[in-house]
């Protein structure tokens, strides 16, 4: 997959070199907590091993959030069989909480995903204890779907979370999507 621009940020396919920002940051536990498949601790073979796992396969696409050249997080898709559908995820580091680079690389995805991907449908999801995730998801536009149990890796828990999905023309008809 290509690089994608927002106004802020360069969401890029990881490299080797970014493993050591990788591991520093989703090995800290505030951040791992909350995401399901990010087992705590977490090193630099497990970035590495996370890289080379998405380029052996078709069915996650995973991109470096970067701003000015430095390392602020990841995100990307989670492909069905088919392709027609995608969850998008998305992770910062502590240092990067706050400044609205969730949001913006969200909404960065969902374009990409209904426009060159044709994607008929995205997912997103949240643990019900991370109302920063919440938010975002709100801002982006998505609808309620339901609730789910999921293992996390780094809690070694069942946690709650809530999931959405967002169709094409519900996309098209959000003043932010319009505004691309």
């Amino acid at each position: 997959m290509s690089a994608l621009h927002s106004a802020r940020l360069l969401l890029r396919p990881h490299t080797a070199a970014d493993a050591d920002d990788v591991a520093r940051y989703a090995g800290d536990f505030d951040v791992a907590r909350m995401i399901r498949r990010i087992p705590h601790p977490y090193a630099r073979q497990d970035a590495l091993d996370w890289f080379a796992r998405c380029a052996a396969t078709n069915d996650e696409t995973n991109l470096a959030i970067t701003r000015d050249n430095a390392y602020l997080g990841a995100c990307g898709y989670m492909f069905s069989p088919d392709r027609s559908v995608a969850e998008i995820g998305y992770w910062l580091g502590r240092p990067f909480w706050g400044h609205g680079y969730a949001t913006e690389a969200a909404r960065t995805l969902i374009r990409h995903g209904f426009g060159p991907l044709a994607l008929e449908r995205i997912t997103i999801s949240h643990m019900t204890d991370n109302p920063a995730s919440a938010r975002v998801i709100a801002k982006c536009g998505f609808h309620r779907d339901g609730t789910a149990r999921v293992h996390c890796l780094a809690r070694q828990a069942e946690v709650d979370l809530v999931t959405y999905v967002m169709t094409r023309s519900q996309a098209a008809a959000l003043p932010w999507y319009q505004a691309a």
